[in-house]
């Protein structure tokens, strides 16, 4: 988790023991200016640590492009409902070294 000065929480990233990254989100405030991509750069090394060969997540349309720049790769568009509410999302992949 990032927080600011305050303790206030500025953004989390959640990392499976399976290479999902189930949850990612920062604060609009702090959006562009390296937060998130502080968190996944300590959640790819976590991941590294446990002995973890990919990583896998579902990435929102503004989710995507930063996923693209961290080496992940695009496995296709994904249409889902949540409470009769159509969604669609990326399923995504990145082969660690």
């Amino acid at each position: 988790m990032a927080v600011n000065g305050s303790d206030q929480p500025q953004g989390f990233i959640e990392l499976e023991r399976d290479g999902h990254i189930d949850c990612f989100y920062c604060h609009p405030n702090v959006a562009g200016t390296g937060v998130g991509l502080a968190l996944y750069q300590q959640l790819e090394i976590r991941a590294q640590d446990l002995g973890l060969s990919s990583l896998f997540v579902e990435a929102s349309e503004a989710a995507k492009r930063f996923f693209i720049r961290q080496g992940f790769t695009d496995e296709g568009r994904r249409e889902i409902e949540r409470r009769g509410v159509a969604l669609h999302n990326y399923r995504m992949t990145k082969i660690l070294n």
